[in-house]
Order: structure tokens, then C-alpha cells, then sequence
């Protein structure tokens, strides 16, 4: 048998590790959703050519301690795609008249 002195503190480190880890994809979940945000309220002020690319990255890091050795970072990349559909209508109803 192991005793309790020995499995106890491993047992504790790795539910923190878990908890940890869990909270970190939690941290990533919530910078894309923002960062989405953030590309659709520039998408709604976009009144200019046709199409226009947003692309942008953002690290989120891990702090390391505890079981983990080093450290864990994740780079989101967003890219959004801008298109005036005024511009785009317009532009077709006066091609049409010609």
C-alpha cells in the first residue's frame, strides 16, 4: 500500500495542475470571443473600398509553477474579411445601367 503522505500531495498537485490548465483554455476562450468583438464593431464602422482584411494576433501565456515546467503559450491569429455592401450595390447598379 502507499501510504497517504506520499499520494495526497500528488493527488492535490495534479487537480491543481487540472484546474490550472482548465482556466487557461478558459483565458483563451474568452480573448477570441472578445477579440471577434472587436473585428465586427470595426467591420460595422468600415465605409470604405470594397473589401478590406483585418488581421491581428494576440499571445495569451500560462504562468508556470507548480507540476508545470515551463511555460504555455497560445497565439490566436484573427483575420476578418471587411465588405462595404453599399459600395458593392452601388457599384453593380451602375454597371447594369451601362
Amino acid at each position: 500500500m502507499i501510504e497517504a503522505g506520499i499520494a495526497m500531495p500528488i493527488v492535490i498537485l495534479a487537480a491543481v495542475l487540472l484546474i490550472r490548465i482548465f482556466t487557461f483554455y478558459i483565458e483563451i476562450l474568452t480573448t477570441s470571443v472578445e477579440e471577434h468583438i472587436e473585428a465586427l464593431d470595426r467591420m460595422d464602422l468600415y465605409d470604405g473600398k470594397a473589401f478590406k482584411t483585418y488581421e491581428t494576433y494576440k499571445e495569451i501565456h500560462m504562468i508556470k509553477g507548480g507540476l508545470l515546467s515551463s511555460n504555455l503559450t497560445k497565439t490566436l491569429y484573427i483575420r476578418g474579411y471587411f465588405i462595404n455592401e453599399d459600395f458593392l450595390t452601388r457599384g453593380k447598379e451602375a454597371i447594369n445601367r451601362e
